[in-house]
């Protein structure tokens, strides 16, 4: 627990907080700042905020790069940067299944759909068939011998 991650923790909770237009201001005030761990990480959130719009695979780039940097003020934020990556890593996984599900799910009505066609087309074949009058029956003589 070093002395950058209270501060951090707060920025979290302060995102939350926070309008979809107001991300969005963040964001640029983010982007204009000079490039280090403690930004890199306010970046990282931002870019894994639910409310804004969402990258990331970028988050996670900015996340690694704290994790490999030997600052010490990144050292410090590196177990912030651990949570989010779990976090992160384990959300792309899960919308991947998801993506995955629902290209399943558009393959299968896809699929439910041709064979309705094929049989509404089997159904108009047997409308146009001539109507057969059922076979006489053998007249016999009733089945004794």
């Amino acid at each position: 627990d070093g002395p950058g991650v209270a501060p951090v923790l707060s920025y979290y909770q302060m995102l939350g907080r926070m309008s979809s237009a107001e991300l969005n201001r963040e964001r640029s005030v983010l982007a204009a700042l000079p490039p280090n761990p403690n930004t890199h990480l306010r970046q990282a959130m931002l870019l894994g905020h639910p409310r804004g719009p969402q990258d990331l695979g970028r988050a996670l780039v900015l996340l690694e790069g704290i994790m490999k940097s030997s600052e010490p003020s990144a050292v410090n934020l590196n177990f912030v940067a651990k949570m989010l990556i779990d976090n992160y890593s384990e959300r792309q996984k899960l919308e991947l299944s998801v993506d995955r599900q629902a290209g399943q799910i558009k393959e299968s009505q896809r699929k439910v759909t041709e064979l309705q066609e094929k049989l509404d087309g089997l159904a108009d074949i047997e409308r146009t068939l001539p109507v057969r009058k059922p076979a006489p029956r053998p007249v016999g003589n009733g089945g004794a011998k």
